[in-house]
């Protein structure tokens, strides 16, 4: 019998880094994912084309966040691309417990296993590693992101974590009838031994 198909969902506070390592899991495992989807991105450019029903332009003006809802059918739009026969990986989400639900119905009606890997670091690592990324956009790009400011980041990160507390225990209470996974990660380190905890997690759920 063939095995089901993954999608990995990779979550966690800001400063984990979960951008780097979708891409690092996406260059260095090749032929295991088809495809890796950055929220972040595809939530910014379908903003950016008020793409979203529902979400107008005077919501943008104002910096309005997305409904659960809304963040769900933007990601479900771009799931719908690939076929069943895809492995595929996703940044940036769940952020609560409405999307965690999302995602495990969503690859049941898919067929694909769910995998998280809850992505943990402490405050101040998470914190430094914004502050790099936020020099390093400043000099390349002469701007940074406006949830890059220390105030701001540090008020993002422990939103995150109480949703995380939320987020975490749900999804064990539905993996345990659900198929699927479920990873912590200890995210302190350098990428590079973070990616290697990461690969051991999906060799145990291959």
């Amino acid at each position: 019998m063939q095995k089901r198909k993954q999608c990995v969902f990779i979550t966690g506070v800001p400063g984990a880094g979960k951008d780097t390592q979708s891409k690092g899991l996406f260059d260095n495992m090749p032929g295991h994912f088809d495809a890796v989807i950055s929220m972040s991105g595809l939530i910014e450019a379908a903003l950016e084309a008020v793409a979203v029903v529902g979400y107008t332009e005077a919501d943008k003006a104002v910096g309005k966040l997305l409904s659960d809802e809304m963040t769900g059918a933007v990601l479900e739009e771009r799931l719908e691309e690939y076929s069943t026969d895809s492995s595929l990986a996703v940044s940036g989400y769940p952020r609560t417990r409405a999307q965690a639900e999302f995602a495990i119905d969503y690859c049941q009606k898919r067929g694909w296993v769910p995998i998280f890997l809850i992505l943990r670091v402490e405050e101040d690592i998470a914190m430094e590693r914004v502050r790099i990324r936020r020099a390093k956009d400043l000099k390349e790009k002469g701007r940074s992101r406006p949830d890059d400011e220390e105030s701001v980041a540090r008020a993002r990160y422990r939103k995150q974590q109480a949703l995380l507390d939320e987020v975490v225990p749900r999804l064990r209470t539905r993996l345990l009838t659900d198929p699927g996974w479920l990873f912590p990660v200890d995210c302190s380190g350098t990428p590079d031994e973070v990616f290697r905890r990461m690969v051991d997690f999906l060799t145990v759920a291959a």
